[in-house]
């Protein structure tokens, strides 16, 4: 079957459909280094933009999309449709399901899809789907299930114009305890570069994170911003504008701060507690100095 792979990114969907003997007639990736990269690795030169090159998508059979996730993902500002700039290019998908009418398609994005603005996001794109008359199922899946040690659970979505009764996701095949990250490691590969200093820091932190963690309670679902590892400045109503990072030496901090919250105490021997910081005085240059004085910390949690 002919199918369109659009925001395809580094061609996940193409790889697949292609070893069940699918044939890919049209691609779209906004990065010009990815598109290159998708190019150069499927053979298949990918459009630009979808909303420049909408009236370029030929008829098909199959539509797959990743559409951004940035609107919606916790790891952003969580605007969703009312991002100015992605929250429109499910529109796009949907438009092509118009116009075209593909029996099948298969979108992609992050768990929080599903979740977000207290589920209605989701409860408006199913609706539009049925309304085109797809019938829909999703779930969520990560590559550990089977058998790549990494977990990135994302959201996946099927629709068919005909009854999903007879299909049936995949079950996994591999336990995340079972598997390591020495399996995909080649040991002195001659191409190999060494990490930059800073690189080995983040690696440190999250280390020491991990060993400091309670190891009866789940780790953190929200974002955790390496880059953030030793910051000194104030966080509990966000960052400043321009700070300095000893960690990454970055001078621009994100959006998202540390997490303001700690465990309680009781949850194991290691008594957690939040992070104790005294107000740094910007610099004349007007970041903030890192010379205030504070306990060791992760993250603005700190062992004691």
């Amino acid at each position: 079957m002919r199918f369109v792979d659009l925001f395809a990114g580094l061609g996940g969907f193409h790889q697949g459909l292609v070893r069940l003997g699918h044939r890919c007639v049209f691609a779209s990736e906004i990065d010009p280094e990815l598109a290159e990269l998708y190019h150069r690795n499927l053979g298949l030169k990918p459009a630009g933009d979808i909303r420049a090159a909408i009236a370029n998508v030929p008829a098909h059979d199959i539509l797959c999309a990743g559409f951004p996730c940035q609107p919606f993902s916790k790891a952003g500002e969580q605007k969703g449709f009312t991002c100015p700039e992605w929250g429109d290019l499910f529109d796009y998908v949907v438009a092509i399901l118009k116009r075209h009418a593909p029996r099948y398609l298969m979108l992609e994005n992050v768990p929080n899809l599903l979740r977000h603005a207290d589920g209605q996001t989701w409860t408006k794109i199913s609706e539009r789907l049925r309304q085109l008359g797809y019938n829909v199922d999703w779930t969520r899946l990560s590559p550990h299930m089977f058998g790549v040690p990494q977990v990135r659970e994302r959201a996946f979505i099927v629709g068919s114009v005909n009854s999903l009764e007879r299909f049936v996701w995949p079950s996994a095949t591999h336990e995340l305890a079972s598997l390591s990250i020495n399996i995909v490691l080649d040991r002195n590969p001659a191409e190999a570069k060494p990490l930059a200093p800073h690189f080995i820091r983040y690696l440190e932190a999250w280390q020491a994170l991990l060993t400091r963690f309670p190891a009866a309670e789940p780790l953190p679902s929200f974002p955790i911003w390496a880059m953030e590892f030793g910051a000194t400045y104030p966080f509990r109503r966000g960052t400043p504008a321009h700070t300095h990072s000893p960690t990454s030496g970055h001078s621009k901090a994100p959006s998202v701060g540390p997490c303001e919250t700690s465990p309680p105490e009781t949850r194991s021997s290691r008594r957690f507690q939040p992070m104790r910081v005294t107000q740094p005085k910007p610099s004349p240059s007007g970041r903030y100095n890192s010379s205030s004085k504070t306990e060791p910390f992760i993250n603005g949690i700190r062992s004691s």
